[in-house]
């Protein structure tokens, strides 16, 4: 995959989702997600929006450094965020964040790994 089929995907997934959850579009989905949305839809949507941010900080960097991103950092980040986002709390902020806030995070953070990536390899392969 390219970094613009990875942005295509992710905004249009994210738009959807964002159809689904928001009280705005309640007449198209009529509340029928509305039980889904504090554990599965909002936690996907931010999980999406990282993706949709970092692919387009990508979109200024080569195609190698996007590949050796996908391998190097999306193959052990994907899974680990899944299991952080999966043991949230739920919403007891007392023992643990809730899925929302820990798809937040690990958002930031991969937003943050992907340019600190980047930036290394772009000055690395400069060379």
């Amino acid at each position: 995959m390219t970094p613009k089929k990875i942005l295509i995907f992710s905004s249009i997934a994210s738009f959807a989702i964002l159809i689904m959850t928001e009280p705005v579009f309640d007449l198209i989905n009529k509340g029928y997600f509305i039980d889904f949305e504090p554990v599965l839809l909002a936690p996907l949507f931010f999980t999406l929006l990282s993706y949709f941010t970092s692919s387009l900080i990508l979109l200024f960097f080569s195609n190698k450094i996007f590949q050796l991103w996908l391998r190097r950092v999306v193959s052990w980040f994907l899974p680990i965020s899944i299991i952080f986002i999966w043991f949230g709390s739920g919403g007891n902020d007392f023992v643990a964040p809730s899925e929302t806030d820990v798809a937040i995070l690990m958002g930031y953070l991969l937003t943050g790994i992907t340019l600190t990536f980047a930036l290394v390899q772009k000055f690395y392969y400069h060379r």
